[in-house]
This record gives structure tokens, sequence and C-alpha cells, in this order.
């Protein structure tokens, strides 16, 4: 994904060849855009370009967020969080360092709507379709998540251990149990 952020690349993003760089914009990214809980909710039984789930705009946001803020996270993962260095690099599409109208930037829009055509068309590709069916499933496979393929959620499975707990529960007591006496 850095690669592509740097050589102005994020067009590319979907291509075949970009697989890697595309799971990690929708892993970092594509949270923040939609709603942490909405994206932790929806991601392991809706596909990306489900419209329910991320809609192309969400999406076309999320690329232009990234490529607008690209070169100031990278100096805030070099020189720390509190850098003065990162604080004051300007992002893309700003005007000055500290503006925070940079989406109102005619390149800005211009960027955006490229973005949004991009999305339109390579969605509609069943590359693609199987792209984000891939992601989805990874996502099943996580450990904690609630949906799983088997259709059970086992001890082992939420504790780490590759040992299954398979052992029967234990008999109830017969007489019932009085617990105000």
């Amino acid at each position: 994904m850095r690669e592509l952020c740097r050589t102005n690349s994020l067009l590319d993003i979907r291509n075949t060849e970009n697989t890697e760089a595309f799971k990690a914009f929708v892993c970092v990214v594509l949270p923040a855009v939609v709603r942490k809980l909405h994206f932790r909710n929806n991601r392991c039984h809706k596909p990306i370009s489900n419209s329910d789930f991320v809609s192309i705009p969400d999406e076309a946001f999320g690329l232009l967020i990234l490529e607008n803020n690209f070169d100031k996270w990278e100096k805030y993962v070099a020189n720390g969080r509190k850098c003065d260095i990162a604080k004051k690099t300007q992002t893309k599409f700003a005007p000055t360092e500290r503006s925070t109208n940079w989406a109102s930037n005619t390149a800005a829009l211009t960027r955006y709507n490229a973005y949004y055509h991009m999305i339109q068309q390579r969605r509609l590709d069943s590359e693609q379709q199987d792209l984000e069916k891939e992601i989805m499933d990874s996502f099943q496979e996580e450990p904690g998540n609630k949906i799983r393929r088997t259709g059970k959620r086992r001890f082992a499975e939420m504790d780490g251990t590759t040992e299954g707990n398979e052992e029967p529960m234990p008999p109830l007591p017969i007489a019932a149990i009085d617990s105000f006496a």
C-alpha cells in the first residue's frame, strides 16, 4: 500500500497485483470510514461491495483520506507521535499545513470522482467479487468471531488451544437446591 501511495497509484489498488494492499486498506482505513462497530458487525457476512456495508462513496472517501494524509502519517510513524515535523507536514490537498478545508479543494474533488468511477467499474468484476469473498472468509477465520463456517463455537477456539473440549457436562443434582435455607 505504501508503494501505491508514494507513486500516486491508488487508482490501481483493486488490481489483482495489489491484492495485499487492498486487504490492508480494508482492514486499516475502511473501519474508520464506515464506523468501527458497523464494520465489525458486518465484515464476516457481507462482502465489501455490499452497499449496506461499504458504499462506493465510503470506499472512495477512504482512498482520498489515505492519499491526502499519507505523507503526514509516514512522518508520524518514522518520528513518533509527538513529532513536530509530522505536525507541520502539509497534507496533499490542503492549501496550508493547518487547513481543515482540504476536502473542498478542486484537486481533491477531482481525485474523489476518479476513485468513485474506478470503484464503480471494478466492483462489477468477478475477480473482485472473489477477492471480497476471500477477505470475508479470512475475517470469519479470525479467533473470537461469532460466525464460523462450522456454525459451532468451541472452547478451544476461544482460548487459542488446539485441543477441543469434547467432555459432556456433569449430571445435574436430582434434588432441588434451596439457596435460602
